[in-house]
């Protein structure tokens, strides 16, 4: 059971008139502070848990709520529902629900809209929708001693359990505060569920498995988990509540067995988050919430098709692509050293790029540009790239697509110095004793070892400074080319006496240009 899309959606929040669309997984929500995002699995809650909307839901009061959503039903879950399904689709079906609720002081109304048939909240609420965000919630989740299981307390039983299996609940959820938190939610969940209705009821909550295993359906929504966690561990609890749900957790999965009877979960994940750290390497599980010209906008990756090449280059690439998730606008280079330096001449042009939600992607060679670009472009977010041009008969006549003035990066910015700047530039990055060749041969008595051992207070004649740069050129890009990395390019790009235009018309409008919607 998941929720397949949301097709429309009226007078809710901000949210009327976006159709969202979501992996049978996991979903990362991403976009700006108060798109809309909570909004979004805040929604969800209202129609899978809670059966209504409040009166802040309400953009217009004098207005009704009305949502479309659709769906996806294995076909077990779907016999279970007793639903008429409306497409089949090898061994899943989808439905097409319509939730209506006319005022602020009436419940939503749910119904089939291809049968027009009315489905009651009790069947709606077999989703089991589960909310946890870790800005709200304790620290630390406790069961209460009140909370029993079969007469016995919950908290003494899962004690009882937990010791004979030589482990703790903070052990079995990976060691993760987070998931141990959340793994206490579900346990509490079960049990209310257990409390409140009789045998065959329960059963009722329950998808059988072919194997005869019984599977809790979970809709498990979390509201910024990246709060106090470092990145590694972020990701790190996004996997091992996954492996929940994916029933992979073989001890969490002895636990609710002894406590409840069931074998698990069957379910899927939503995640709101300003962090790039959480997501995994999918660009197809990513919801980008942005701001369009008439509002709030979604782009889904779901939606996203690409032939079957691009699709592996894209995923396999998608970890160097993470931030661009968050920022308005991105800069793509071909490597380190170009990735080193845009930075840099940004803050000489002074412009702040985190401000300005721009961002610096390396790309490692253009080869892959066309496809990187496509996939931002996807999730508008507007994409730029400046290549070395000798790339210029390959991707010339593509928007906003750039190209240097001279063959590459280096001959770009070498054209940008005087002589005392390329010293001082040597010197830093300790490549200066090639110059000792051209130097002796235009300086009388040239002292070679005293120059190598500091070369900024040599003293050199004005007459040398305005002549030997076109002398030492081919020989001091060697020197640059054989030193490319991230450190050089900053370097490169703060000691240039001018910001190469080529890289300052990019930085500009990656700043600048209308934001594409």
């Amino acid at each position: 059971m998941y929720i397949k899309d949301i097709i429309s959606i009226e007078n809710y929040r901000n949210l009327s008139g976006i159709t969202f669309s979501f992996d049978d997984e996991i979903n990362f929500i991403v976009g700006e502070n108060d798109i809309g995002k909570t909004n979004l699995i805040e929604m969800l809650g209202r129609l899978l848990c809670s059966g209504r909307f409040d009166e802040n839901d309400f953009y217009d009061r004098g207005k009704p709520v009305r949502i479309v959503f659709r769906i996806g039903l294995r076909r077990e879950e779907a016999v279970l529902f007793g639903i008429y399904t409306d497409i089949e689709q090898g061994e899943g079906r989808f439905l097409t629900i319509a939730a209506c609720q006319e005022d602020t002081g009436s419940n939503i109304e749910y119904y089939n809209v291809s049968s027009g048939e009315r489905i009651d909240l009790s069947c709606i609420s077999r989703f089991n929708y589960l909310y946890y965000s870790a800005i709200k919630a304790e620290k630390r989740e406790r069961l209460t001693i009140a909370l029993k299981i079969d007469g016995q307390s919950l908290k003494d039983r899962l004690t009882e359990i937990t010791s004979s299996l030589k482990t703790d609940m903070l052990t079995v959820c990976d060691g993760l505060q987070f998931t141990q938190n959340v793994c206490l939610r579900m346990i509490k969940l079960l049990a209310e569920l257990k409390s409140e209705k009789s045998p065959d009821e329960l059963e009722r909550y329950l998808v059988t498995g072919s194997n005869g295993q019984k599977y809790l359906p979970l809709i498990l929504a979390l509201d910024e988990p990246e709060v106090h966690q470092h990145p590694y561990r972020q990701r790190a609890l996004v996997k091992s509540l996954k492996r929940i749900l994916d029933n992979k957790n073989e001890r969490l999965g002895e636990i609710i067995r002894s406590l409840f009877g069931i074998d698990g979960f069957i379910g899927q994940i939503f995640v709101v988050t300003h962090s790039p750290n959480i997501l995994l390497d999918d660009y197809r599980q990513i919801v980008r919430v942005y701001r369009g010209k008439g509002g709030a906008a979604a782009a889904c990756g779901s939606l996203l098709e690409f032939d079957t090449d691009t699709r592996k280059h894209l995923i396999s690439s998608f970890i160097y692509f993470k931030e661009a998730m968050f920022c308005n606008s991105i800069i793509l280079v071909e490597g380190d050293t170009e990735f080193g330096a845009v930075p840099v001449f940004a803050r000489r042009l002074n412009i702040d790029l985190d401000t300005e939600g721009v961002g610096v992607v390396k790309m490692d060679g253009a080869d892959g540009v066309l496809k990187y670009m496509s996939l931002l472009k996807a999730f508008r977010i507007r994409a730029l790239a400046i290549l070395d041009r000798d790339k210029e008969r390959s991707y010339a006549g593509y928007p906003d697509i750039y190209f240097t003035r001279y063959s590459d990066f280096e001959e770009e910015v070498f054209e940008e110095y005087s002589f005392r700047q390329f010293l001082k530039l040597l010197a830093a990055i300790k490549r200066h004793s090639f110059l000792k060749q051209y130097l002796g041969a235009a300086i009388k008595g040239f002292d070679g070892k005293a120059f190598a051992d500091d070369p900024l207070k040599y003293d050199i004649p004005p007459s040398v400074d305005d002549s030997i740069m076109p002398y030492i050129k081919k020989a001091a890009l060697t020197e640059l080319r054989d030193g490319k990395n991230v450190i050089n390019g900053a370097f490169l790009a703060e000691y240039a006496d001018n910001v190469p235009e080529s890289f300052r018309q990019i930085i500009l409008k990656a700043v600048y240009v209308q934001d594409m919607k």
